[in-house]
């Protein structure tokens, strides 16, 4: 979590791999290490969210070039802390939601790159379209053979 710098970007969170525990990463990162390392990301999620981001935004002080957030700020700041169960179902439904969220842009990418391919195609005249396919035009008044 960055401790000192621009007051949007204090606050920003991000779950540390296991193996990099114990490694300082930067000198503008404030470590938060859960007692049980099952519950890093609950509280990872817990710390992203708008709420806890719009929060630790409003309460950076400093000037305009150099804000931060108080670390006595961050050890009263209020956790949600349901039964363990709820905390690994949290975490892992956003999780799962991340995935198929990942998916459906790989999706529209790769729609859009044959999109854009199809696009270039046509409109080269590489590929010409039969006139059958006019039907599907709107306001073509033509009689329609069978396709």
């Amino acid at each position: 979590m960055p401790y000192a710098g621009n007051a949007d970007r204090i606050g920003n969170v991000q779950l540390a791999p296991p193996e990099s525990v114990g490694y300082t990463l930067s000198s503008f990162l404030t470590s938060i290490t859960p007692a049980d390392p099952e519950d890093a990301a609950y509280l990872w999620r817990v710390l992203q969210s708008r709420r806890v981001q719009a929060a630790i935004t409003e309460a950076t002080s400093g000037s305009t070039g150099l804000k931060n957030i108080a670390v006595s700020w961050l050890r009263v700041l209020e956790v949600p802390w349901p039964p363990r169960s709820g905390r690994a179902a949290i975490a892992e439904g956003l999780r799962a939601h991340e995935d198929e969220i990942r998916g459906a842009v790989s999706a529209r990418l790769t729609l859009s790159r044959l999109r854009e391919s199809l696009l270039d195609r046509l409109l080269s005249g590489a590929v010409r379209l039969p006139e059958r396919y006019d039907r599907f035009l709107p306001g073509v008044e033509r009689e329609l053979a069978p396709v």
